[in-house]
């Protein structure tokens, strides 16, 4: 198992990182992070599509999904979520390139044939490449949004994207109930605890 950080290390946004098991490549992500007063977008490291099995979305934020549209400019390959984050994905990609216009290197005839290429699959779906899998766990993050547990040679890597460990009212806690794995890819963009708001306070006091 080789892990290429296409993006999202030691910063915030454009996540991207490619997982080879044992000759099936992963791309985990593949998002934008936006420029600051008007300076371009940033994109990760570029992959060609013809060397990608499957593209697995974690979840609709743009810095995860905003640049997954530029692998079918010339090409084409499998993009796997599940259905509201395709669903989201579609709206706010399309409302991305609305507002930045042509700034980004594809527009909406990639973004719908990538929805082409899109395949809908449930939490706890292990879908099989090869010698290797990988499947989708509830994160509590957003609507539809995922972890993801890739398997290949005995190994198990676990990739949190954007994770929630406590849950709400609307979403459940983040399910970790998988064993123990070899490799853990997850973000760290706070360094601190927050106190709870008093929107989850009354629900807890409710319960």
């Amino acid at each position: 198992m080789k892990i290429n950080v296409l993006g999202a290390a030691c910063e915030v946004g454009r996540s991207g990182f490619l997982v080879n098991c044992d000759g099936v490549n992963f791309l985990l992500d593949y998002g934008v992070l936006f420029g600051r007063r008007g300076d371009p977008p940033q994109y990760p490291q570029h992959v060609k599509p013809k060397e990608i099995d499957s593209v697995i979305i974690t979840h609709a934020h743009l810095d995860h999904s905003g640049f997954v549209p530029s692998l079918f400019v010339s090409g084409r390959c499998n993009v796997y979520a599940t259905p509201p984050t395709l669903e989201l994905s579609h709206l706010l990609i399309e409302d991305m390139l609305k507002i930045e216009k042509t700034m980004h290197p594809f527009d909406i005839p990639e973004l719908n044939k990538m929805m082409q290429y899109s395949k809908e699959i449930g939490y706890k779906e292990k879908v099989v490449r090869g010698n290797s899998s990988f499947e989708f766990r509830d994160s509590g993050h957003v609507i539809g949004g995922s972890t993801v547990l890739v398997e290949s040679e005995k190994k198990r890597l676990f990739y949190t994207g954007d994770i929630n460990l406590r849950g709400s009212r609307l979403l459940n806690k983040a399910d970790l109930d998988f064993g123990e794995i070899d490799v853990l890819i997850t973000e760290s963009t706070k360094v601190r605890i927050h106190k709870p708001s008093k929107c989850q306070e009354m629900s807890q006091s409710r319960d």
